[in-house]
């Protein structure tokens, strides 16, 4: 079990934060998440190691959200919470959401850049 990878679906913000369930695969986490939406309250799925070596456990860099669309603008938000998500998330406002390890916002926001055009070329985005 050491390093396996869970899936917990979250909600909420700060005070309101909340764990509304756990998976060992992301598709059912991603299900559950879709089902958790509302209109105001957006669900997200974080990716978590269970009983991560000490290595793992803090790299001395933090979690970044960065929402980039097409032409590449963004918006960049620390996270609070362990969130490393390698597959984006397409909103209907044409934002590209990204939860990026990186070492400051602007390493966060070159690393969802570089993902953003090879997404592009591979005609993914």
């Amino acid at each position: 079990m050491a390093g396996q990878t869970i899936y917990i679906v979250t909600k909420g913000r700060y005070s309101n934060y909340k764990i509304v369930a756990a998976f060992t695969h992301r598709e059912a986490a991603k299900a559950c998440a879709a089902l958790q939406t509302g209109k105001y309250d957006h669900a997200r799925v974080e990716l978590h190691q269970l009983d991560p070596l000490p290595d793992q456990a803090d790299k001395g860099r933090a979690v970044w959200t960065v929402e980039m669309n097409t032409a590449g603008d963004s918006k960049v938000e620390h996270c609070w919470w362990n969130e490393i998500d390698q597959n984006p998330d397409k909103r209907d406002d044409g934002y590209w959401v990204m939860y990026i390890e990186a070492n400051d916002e602007q390493h966060a926001v070159k690393i969802a850049n570089e993902r953003r055009v090879q997404m592009i070329a591979a005609g993914e985005w």
